[in-house]
């Protein structure tokens, strides 16, 4: 499915609304058209401008954007209001005056379209507008899996950059500018590419000739992924975005001059560390990155020419001094947030080598992309093709290149080379009955199972595969550094108690406080596996006594509960797509959770917040509510800050609320349900559903096996972001439709549904016979 810009962040939160279809693509173009309209300035100012990003919502009002913080939009308001586009208008509004030539640009046009500060190609929505429909599914009636039979096939290599929609920057600190993302895998999904028949982007000439393979007839591609962080280095990500995102910082406040001067010291220091690449061939050395010696600073108008300059390792490796302990104590954004944020849900969830799009080649190798509607930031050319199907959950590039893999294995090559070695080899191999038998059938895009990194989550949910902060990293636990860096990173940070990896340490020694972080080196899909799992944490703090910490009593509260706190989804894309709540809640109150506190964050769909009928699907009664305290978040005495009060605010308004509905209070909920089903919470909730717990859906052994093969729908599980102890998800908005009475089914069905998986479709999502046997024997079947 090829989600539109507009739905992304609730398709990105698994969190789309039933009655909204993902693909629609008509509502952007003709919204941003209006903005254009006479009289167009009065009404944006006003807050009667639609969004042409959320179907059915406005643009902020002039008063809503000085209340954001946001001048510049609000100062372009004034400036089309009035007709005046000149920079005149800082006069009027002081703020103007240090916006500098953004001033000279209408609100309609920054919205519109991205004029690249290097090239000066123009990107509008219009050319990166992904295909209304939907790709017909491998083995449909619409492409029938012997469509490939005695066809040639090659792997294209690419990056997990999103496309189809425009990338703002953090909603604290917006980038100056709009990002056009242009794929990965989706490249051929976008209008221009359509328009033109682009299959896939490439540097130069000779490498889109290279990679099409000459001419013959039916020749098809699968687009297979690199590895999570390759679209950081590209010219989008590591050459617009992430300089864009610091410059954001430094125009806000949020890093200080001595700070920016300090960061290009550090970029400039690192200008003797080795490559990893080849050797110089004059000297026989390691090659260092020379290059960042010269790197002319953040603020300077030769930024973004420097960074096209750099090759891709080395914009890799500016990416990397930006996520290191040095530069985030200099206050740099977090890349890995970028990452997250500009990732394609659908590649999130993948493995490296892995595919889910089919383009068809033509005879005609490559077009050139400048000057032309589908000219892109980071490429200058593409082959030439055409998008003909989609591959349920991915397959694996072994199954079409079995050959190539033998090869390799009977070479003695280490697998950890497979994907450098499937890209400098690009074999093309002919596609015959054998392998069509092992990829997945349009049964399985119906099941609520979207990729490998789910299904890894959802069985490390069910074998309670947790790491706690209780075991050192050693003895494969869970470190107190990964944790507060989690938190830190979180895109609802503002709202997380900020625990140091020193009071995490120091509460897993007294036993005051234990993080749980989820996966564990285990075995999956037959092999076992050495990383530290998942990216969902969450804790348990005991001793708490919400008397003594917000002035709160009730009759059914001790000065001695266990509390969860700090519930953190940092899984990239849709990967935790209905796992992340319910898997820590659940696995809180099998470790003796007693409550939690949750801000309520009303928006027109729940106007008393989301969160707190959510937990109560799990046995959380709400006790009552405490009102906000400003200086909690904003005065430095307690622990706040101006910048941590207006990443708060505009973490809210992501999620719908404006000051007009009040401020978020502090929910206070007790976990109702008894001791004795504590042991085995997980299962029983899967199995049985959650009467036990408080609410009314039924498992999937006592009553929903007539659900497995229902197709996959909006469930809920906590947004990312979370805090629990705060604001674990924002509010998400409605979730359910007029059939749905209970946010969690979508956790039960999931499980449900492993069992149904053909063979082609295990073998996508990583499970072998043996997972699934197991997997049943858990849950009773």
């Amino acid at each position: 499915m090829a989600v539109n810009p507009q739905y992304y962040g609730a398709y990105q939160q698994g969190l789309l609304d039933e009655g909204v279809d993902p693909s629609d693509g008509l509502y952007g173009t003709a919204a941003t058209g209006l903005l254009f309209a006479p009289g167009a300035g009065l009404t944006d100012v006003a807050g009667y401008a639609p969004d042409p990003s959320r179907p059915g919502e406005y643009l902020p009002s002039f008063t809503e954007n000085i209340g954001e913080g946001q001048y510049l939009d609000a100062g372009l308001q004034l400036l089309g209001g009035a007709g005046d586009v000149m920079m005149a208008g800082g006069t009027v509004f002081p703020p103007l005056a240090g916006a500098g030539m953004l001033m000279k640009t209408p609100r309609a046009a920054r919205v519109a379209s991205y004029t690249d500060p290097v090239s000066g190609a123009k990107i509008t929505p219009e050319d990166i507008a992904l295909r209304p429909e939907p790709l017909p599914i491998l083995g449909s009636e619409a492409f029938p899996v012997e469509s490939l039979l005695g066809a040639e096939m090659r792997p294209f290599l690419a990056d997990r950059m999103d496309a189809g929609r425009f990338y703002s920057g953090f909603a604290e600190s917006p980038l100056e500018t709009d990002v056009p993302l242009q794929g990965g895998d989706k490249y051929p999904l976008m209008a221009s590419s359509l328009e033109d028949e682009l299959a896939f982007a490439s540097l130069g000439e000779g490498t889109a000739t290279n990679i099409a393979g000459g001419t013959g007839p039916r020749r098809f591609a699968v687009i297979t992924q690199m590895g999570e962080e390759a679209h950081r280095s590209n010219k989008t990500i590591g050459g617009r975005v992430i300089p864009m995102q610091v410059r954001a910082f430094i125009r806000d406040g949020i890093i200080g001059p001595d700070q920016s001067d300090a960061l290009t010291a550090l970029i400039r220091s690192k200008s003797t560390k080795k490559r990893s690449g080849p050797k110089d061939l004059e000297t026989g050395e390691s090659k260092t990155f020379e290059r960042l010696a010269s790197f002319p600073g953040y603020n300077s108008p030769d930024i973004f020419s420097y960074m096209d300059g750099l090759d891709f390792e080395t914009r890799g490796e500016i990416a990397k001094i930006l996520g290191s302990a040095e530069a985030q104590k200099l206050n740099a954004p977090d890349v890995a947030r970028i990452l997250r944020e500009t990732i394609s849900p659908e590649a999130a969830g993948m493995s490296q080598m892995q595919g889910g799009i089919l383009v068809e080649l033509d005879d005609l190798p490559t077009a050139a992309l400048k000057g032309t509607s589908g000219s892109h930031i980071s490429y200058d050319f593409a082959t030439k093709g055409r998008p003909v199907a989609r591959i349920p959950q991915g397959a694996d590039a072994e199954v079409f290149f079995e050959n190539l893999f033998s090869k390799l294995r009977a070479e003695g090559r280490p697998e950890s080379n497979f994907p450098y070695l499937l890209g400098r080899y690009m074999p093309k191999e002919t596609i015959g009955e054998g392998i069509l038998g092992r990829l997945p059938t349009p049964a399985d895009a119906d099941l609520p199972l979207y990729s490998r990194r789910q299904a890894r989550l959802l069985v490390d949910t069910l074998r309670g595969n947790w790491r706690t902060t209780d075991v050192p990293v050693n003895q494969r636990g869970l470190g107190p550094t990964e944790v507060s860096q989690a938190i830190e990173s979180n895109e609802m940070s503002a709202s997380l108690t900020p625990y140091s990896a020193q009071e995490i340490k120091k509460g897993a020694k007294d036993g005051s406080l234990t993080f749980y972080g989820l996966g564990s080196p285990s075995v999956f899909g037959g092999k076992q596996t050495g990383d530290t799992g998942g990216k969902i944490y969450f804790g348990l703090k005991r001793g708490t006594d919400y008397n003594k910490e917000y002035g709160f009593s009730h009759p059914d509260l001790t000065d001695n509960e266990v509390a969860v706190v700090g519930l953190i989804n940092n899984e990239v894309g849709g990967s935790a797509k209905g796992v992340a709540g319910p898997s820590a809640i659940l696995k809180g109150i099998e470790e003796g959770a007693t409550v939690l506190d949750a801000y309520a964050v009303p928006s027109a769909k729940n106007p008393r917040g989301f969160l707190p009928t959510y937990y109560s699907e799990f046995g959380f009664e709400e006790l009552g509510r405490v009102p906000f305290e400003e200086k909690y978040v904003r005065d430095p005495e307690f622990g706040g800050s101006e910048d941590k009060y207006q990443k708060l605010l505009a973490q809210w308004r992501a999620s719908g609320w404006d000051e007009a509905m009040g401020m978020p209070e502090l929910t206070i909920m007790k976990w109702r349900g008894e001791d004795g089903i504590r042991t085995g919470a997980t299962q029983r909730f899967i199995t049985e559903g959650g009467a036990n717990f408080g609410g009314q859906n039924q498992g999937i052994v006592s009553g929903a096996r007539s659900q497995l093969g229902e197709p996959a729908s909006a469930d809920a599980g906590v947004s990312q972001g979370g805090r629990v102890e705060g604001d674990p998800a924002g509010d998400t908005g409605s979730l359910r439709d007029g059939n749905r009475t209970n946010f969690s089914s979508g956790f039960q069905r999931a499980f449900g549904a492993i069992p149904s998986l053909s063979p082609g479709g295990q073998r996508s999502l990583g499970l072998l016979d043996q997972d699934i046997a197991e997997i049943r024997s858990l849950l009773g079947m």
